[in-house]
């Protein structure tokens, strides 16, 4: 979604991180404000349960997919723990970095709110299993509020 020079922009704004097998990266809970782009390696999404069933894996994201922008566009907590499955590098971008890219790819904030709400509505999907629930949102009504949040937040 992003041009070689904003790609660069973006990279040049964010920090390289390195993980091994098994050490967590976020953790359910936690209140950051950053997201985090798999350069290589892979991690694993998982919800912590209270209960002594075990964790639910919801994702296992490898290069070029990402993970914590909810926490980053709209600074709810952590909604899971991702842990590095082997040796991994991550990018990690926080608002500062950004808010620049924002402002001249506004399509990627309407990119990022729809993933948002895709993870959301499968996390909500599989808590109402659990609960029995039969009503939520909708994808598109998902995405369009968290579109008008990451605006507000990002004064777009």
């Amino acid at each position: 979604m992003l041009s070689d020079d904003q790609r660069r922009a973006l990279a040049a704004r964010s920090s390289i991180r390195l993980y091994v097998d098994g050490e967590a990266i976020v953790k359910q809970g936690e209140q950051s404000a950053e997201m985090f782009v798999v350069e290589s390696g892979e991690v694993v999404v998982a919800m912590e349960r209270s209960t002594p069933l075990k964790d639910i894996v919801v994702a296992r994201l490898g290069a070029g997919q990402f993970f914590g922008e909810m926490a980053l566009m709209t600074g709810e907590a952590r909604n899971a723990t991702v842990r590095a499955v082997g040796p991994c590098t991550l990018l990690g971008i926080d608002d500062r970095a950004l808010r620049g890219v924002l402002e001249k790819a506004p399509n990627l904030a309407e990119h990022i709110s729809r993933v948002i709400a895709e993870r959301h509505a499968a996390l909500a999907d599989q808590e109402a299993v659990a609960s029995e629930q039969t009503e939520r949102p909708s994808v598109d009504e998902r995405s369009s509020q968290l579109l008008g949040r990451i605006r507000k937040f990002f004064s777009l």
